[in-house]
């Protein structure tokens, strides 16, 4: 590895991977990076048995400098078994996800069978709304914004450009104004 990115500071960074291939890529990384989130939803099979799967296909969560996730990037390219970096608004550089945003994104989806709805790709609607903070519960401390989400007003954490998931419906009460 470059001598340069031995002094980059270790961010959480979104990955675009393969369909199919997140346990895979996920297990690959895990050994040469800081940490790595896979989201996880479960489902039951065609023999009634529960089984895990990406609660969002193709998306992977990774901590590490910059600098190195570029070369395993690099490197996983010319294996054959790519993955992409979510790049920011000019495509160069790879998009770092603030501590918090990913802390409250795990603290959410994280919670087992709670009635998640997870959304990728969130669109410009998700952008306003009024700041919230849950005050009890699974999800007490989750922020957010309250949108209305398949007729159904939600408190929606969402980690910006990638991907959001909305809490399932929490009564007012619960709910308090940050703006």
């Amino acid at each position: 590895m470059p001598a340069e990115h031995d002094t980059d500071t270790s961010r959480w960074y979104a990955l675009n991977v393969r369909p199919g291939r997140e346990f895979d890529t996920r297990d690959r990384l895990s050994a040469l990076v800081d940490a790595v989130y896979l989201p996880l939803a479960q489902t039951i099979d065609s023999r009634g048995h529960k089984i895990e799967r990406p609660a969002v296909s193709r998306l992977l969560f990774v901590q590490a400098p910059a600098g190195q996730l570029l070369d395993l990037e690099r490197e996983a390219l010319q294996s054959g078994r790519p993955f992409y970096i979510y790049r920011d608004a000019g495509h160069t550089t790879p998009q770092a996800i603030p501590d918090s945003e990913m802390h409250m994104f795990m603290l959410v989806s994280s919670a087992p069978d709670a009635g998640l709805l997870f959304i990728d790709s969130p669109g410009p609607a998700y952008a306003t709304g009024q700041r919230v903070r849950v005050t009890d519960g699974i999800f007490k401390g989750a922020e957010g914004r309250v949108r209305r989400v398949r007729r159904d007003r939600r408190v929606v954490v969402q980690i910006e450009g990638i991907c959001a998931v909305a809490l399932p419906f929490l009564h007012s009460s619960l709910l308090q104004p940050l703006d």
